[in-house]
C-alpha cells in the first residue's frame, strides 16, 4: 500500500513501524509469524480508522504496545531457556574433581 490520503498515510506508517518492531521477535517466530501478524495489525488499523479515525488507530496503539513488549520478552526467554539447555561440548564434567582435588589439599 502507498501513502495517498491522510488515511493511508496513517495505516502505512504504523504497519511499516510494527513490521519494524516485528524484528525484536527471534528469527524462528519472525519466519513463521511475521507476515500474518503484520497482515492482521494491518487490518486492524483500517477497522480502527473507519470506525473512530486517529483516535481509533492511537487507542490500537496503545493496546499493542505493551502486549507486543510483553510477547517478545516471553518469546525471548523462551527461546533463551531452550538453547541453556544444550549441551557446551560433549566432554565429560570436570569442575567438581577440580574443587574435590582443591577442598581435599586445603582441609584435607
Amino acid at each position: 500500500m502507498e501513502p495517498g490520503s491522510g488515511r493511508d498515510r496513517g495505516i502505512w506508517a504504523s504497519e511499516r513501524v510494527y513490521g519494524v518492531l516485528i524484528r525484536l521477535y527471534p528469527e524462528e517466530v519472525r519466519r513463521r509469524y511475521s507476515e500474518e501478524m503484520v497482515g492482521y495489525f494491518r487490518d486492524l488499523c483500517r477497522e480502527e480508522w473507519h470506525s473512530r479515525g486517529a483516535k481509533g488507530v492511537a487507542s490500537l496503539w496503545a493496546r499493542t504496545l505493551p502486549d507486543l513488549v510483553f510477547s517478545v520478552l516471553k518469546e525471548r526467554g523462551t527461546t533463551f531457556l531452550r538453547s541453556a539447555y544444550l549441551p557446551v561440548s560433549r566432554g565429560p564434567r570436570r569442575g567438581g574433581a577440580r574443587f574435590r582435588h582443591c577442598w581435599a589439599a586445603r582441609w584435607g
